[in-house]
């Protein structure tokens, strides 16, 4: 079934009282069921229509089979047709829905520091990086920085060379998803650093807003 068809049976499925939810695995052909594809191909739809999320699929489709090499030659190839098509922030909002998880886990933690710390970003920060073995936070002026000191994309870490920061802007929906949850809805969040475009760590600003 194409990619299109699988989008019909969706609508078709939905507006019978079916399945609810964008297409899953199940609806997605095996040559292009790999969860960066899926997320992609989802966020499209969404954001991006149904048209450029079929072509880019079948273009570049890519199998949950795939190793780390054929990954990271896929998200390279994906950037750079994502590039040719959007901009600015069309182009950040389309990554942004690719994020791999949302971190409740690590969000209730957040909370209890936050709670702990009576709210003063200094000393949550400092209890955060206490008891957090991976990213760390520091207080800046207007927010936070949330800092990975390496690459934890799954897709693209093991694989030897640069990629561009396009691919990163998924960690943007990540860390909005994460800080919304323990500090509120209002949050923004810019990526500045990315070790895989040239960068000593992976940095994102956060900004608090009221």
């Amino acid at each position: 079934m194409s990619l299109k068809g699988i989008w019909k049976k969706f609508k078709k499925d939905s507006a019978g009282g079916g399945q609810q939810e964008p297409p899953r695995r199940s609806y997605i052909m095996a040559e292009n069921d790999n969860a960066h594809a899926i997320r992609l191909y989802n966020a499209l739809l969404a954001l991006g229509g149904a048209g450029a999320a079929e072509e880019i699929a079948e273009k570049h489709p890519l199998s949950k089979s795939a190793g780390h090499q054929r990954e990271y030659i896929w998200a390279k190839n994906i950037c750079s047709c994502l590039e040719e098509r959007y901009s600015g922030k069309s182009l950040i909002a389309i990554r942004s829905r690719c994020y791999c998880e949302d971190g409740t886990a690590a969000a209730n933690r957040m909370r209890g520091y936050l709670r702990q710390s009576g709210g003063n970003l200094e000393e949550f920060a400092r209890m955060h990086n206490w008891k957090e073995k991976g990213p760390k936070v520091e207080v800046v002026k207007g927010g936070l920085l949330y800092i990975y000191p390496q690459c934890r994309c799954s897709c693209v870490k093991q694989a030897e060379g640069p990629i561009s920061q396009t691919w990163c802007y998924c960690t943007l929906g990540h860390v909005k998803k994460l800080f919304s949850q323990a500090f509120g809805p209002h949050i923004e969040a810019e990526l500045w650093e990315t070790v895989k475009s040239g960068g000593k760590r992976c940095v994102i600003f956060v900004e608090l807003k009221k």
